[in-house]
């Protein structure tokens, strides 16, 4: 369930009821001051053999030990790697696990056929909210981008109706949900934003914009058949996500990768290995070399699964303190 093989229904109706269907974009308040965004990722272990929604009581459990922890505090937001929740949990459940900082996680969405949902929970001006970012997936694979040539075309339309964007009080950025193996389609995507005739999505990629990218199951073993090339070198291969932040105008000004990674008792050095690149940052000053967490710690939660804190310090690119401050 953790990576559905689902097709997504075709994009028709009027573009609130596509909203209502496929989600919408959030505006957060912003914690931090200055030319830096505080992000915190929370990654888990895989359980092999294991594709079922996660207890939700658990990974609030994870999230308050986590956000309590000595090394954490004044983030902007957290982001949860793939891990599907069993239930939608109230923004007050969840605001309340992280230190009422906002959170983007993902859960299982009995109601519309089994298709996962990224949910954004936050303090809203006058109370607290948790919104639906994005339903559905829609690139599993690079070869999709080949095989389903619409697939480009209907993540642009949710994109253009502002459905997985997530902005902030006070700043000209523009972040964007790419969930997973969506991953594979971030230079396809800022081609047909640049072409596109709607002024919506050309926004963002003229604009100074960043990625975030949730993903489910870690890169192992690690070569480029499984995917490890995006994140961590092969050879004279990879990483290929470092790439898209030193394309030239119009590139995103950092990716973050959040994903899982396995278990030691299983492979210590898998264990390792995967969650040394269970959350990375590639920004356009560090290029090729992810850039350093400020803080991290395993976080082991009684009766669940152990998980893994990561916090980076990311530098605003050029004009992102210019405001443009939106009301959610």
């Amino acid at each position: 369930m953790n990576s559905p093989e689902l097709v997504m229904p075709d994009l028709v109706g009027d573009a609130q009821g596509i909203r209502n269907s496929v989600g919408q974009g959030v505006t957060l308040p912003r914690r931090s001051t200055g030319a830096l965004l505080r992000i915190a990722t929370l990654s888990r272990v895989e359980e092999a053999g294991i594709d079922a929604p996660y207890p939700t009581e658990d990974a609030l459990q994870a999230l308050r030990a986590a956000s309590r922890h000595a090394a954490f505090g004044g983030e902007d937001f957290w982001l949860c790697s793939g891990y599907t929740l069993s239930r939608l949990p109230d923004a007050e459940e969840v605001l309340e696990a992280s230190g009422q900082v906002s959170v983007i996680f993902e859960v299982w969405d009995s109601k519309t056929s089994g298709f996962v949902s990224w949910f954004c929970a936050f303090r809203g001006k006058t109370k607290a909210r948790c919104v639906l970012l994005r339903r559905g997936q829609f690139i599993f694979r690079r070869r999709d981008l080949h095989d389903e040539p619409r697939s480009v075309q209907k993540l642009a339309r949710v994109l253009e109706l502002g459905a997985g964007t997530i902005r902030f009080d006070g700043l000209n950025l523009t972040l964007v949900l790419l969930i997973c193996g969506e991953n594979n389609a971030v230079t396809a995507l800022r081609e047909t934003a640049s072409k596109s005739d709607t002024p919506a999505l050309r926004q963002i990629v003229s604009a100074p914009w960043a990625v975030l990218n949730p993903s489910h199951h870690a890169y192992w073993p690690q070569s480029k058949m499984t995917g490890f090339a995006k994140v961590g070198r092969v050879g004279n291969a990879g990483p290929t996500l470092a790439h898209h932040v030193q394309s030239g105008q119009g590139s995103a000004s950092f990716i973050l990768h959040c994903n899982n990674y396995l278990r030691r008792d299983l492979n210590p050095d898998a264990e390792r290995r995967t969650r040394q690149y269970a959350s990375v940052v590639f920004t356009e000053a560090t290029g090729r070399t992810p850039l350093a967490p400020t803080a991290s710690s395993p976080t082991n939660c009684q009766n669940s699964p152990a998980w893994y804190a990561v916090r980076y310090q990311v530098a605003l690119p050029s004009g992102a303190l210019v405001g443009n401050a939106r009301s959610t």
